[in-house]
């Protein structure tokens, strides 16, 4: 019976782990690292023309995918999928066609 238990606890922690996204998570006061989170990733800008700033990225607060208006003129993207903010973590000041 106990041989029961400690298999079906570790066949939903595995199932638990196996369904959370592993996102960048990183900003200006903190080095990279990689966390997983439940309902997705989420990675921040600021835009002036063609030239794309980073701000911040990590775990998603919302179900939701795709990009809003944040504070202060900043874009919010929200995603699905393992490392789906990368496009987020390598925007540095670049020129690009991303909205």
């Amino acid at each position: 019976m106990s041989t029961l238990i400690l298999t079906l606890s570790v066949a939903i922690l595995i199932t638990s782990i196996m369904t959370d996204d592993d996102c960048y998570k990183y900003s200006k006061s903190e080095f990279t690292t990689i966390v997983e989170c439940k309902h997705g990733c989420e990675y921040s800008f600021i835009s002036k023309g063609k030239v794309f700033k980073r701000i911040s990225g990590g775990c998603s607060a919302v179900k939701e995918t795709g990009c809003r208006k944040g504070e202060n003129e900043a874009t919010v993207c929200t995603c699905k999928g393992d490392l789906c903010n990368l496009s987020g973590y390598i925007m540095e000041n670049s020129e690009s066609n991303e909205s």
